[in-house]
């Protein structure tokens, strides 16, 4: 049975009651749930080795804080150049 439609074949709004989309919405991934599970136990094996240094979660913050800002420089500097060639 297809999930857009009822039991009497009619299309429906595939949101429910609230507005949200409902739990078969797929969402582009690079990977699947499965495979960045077992990259993630991996890591973990590895960090339980000695072979991967361990994070607190203000390590982890403070990483993603400076990639932020690097992103944040290459737009700018991607928009700037794509400005200049406007003129």
């Amino acid at each position: 049975m297809d999930k857009n439609k009822d039991i009497k074949g009619e299309l429906v709004n595939a949101k429910d009651s609230k507005g949200v989309d409902d739990m078969d919405t797929t969402i582009d991934r690079y990977c699947s749930v499965t495979e960045s599970l077992e990259e993630s136990l991996k890591e973990m094996k590895l960090i339980r080795q000695g072979k991967l240094p361990k994070k607190s979660w203000r390590d982890l913050f403070s990483e993603l804080q400076v990639e932020d800002r690097r992103n944040q420089e290459w737009f700018i500097i991607l928009f700037i150049l794509q400005d200049s060639r406007k003129i």
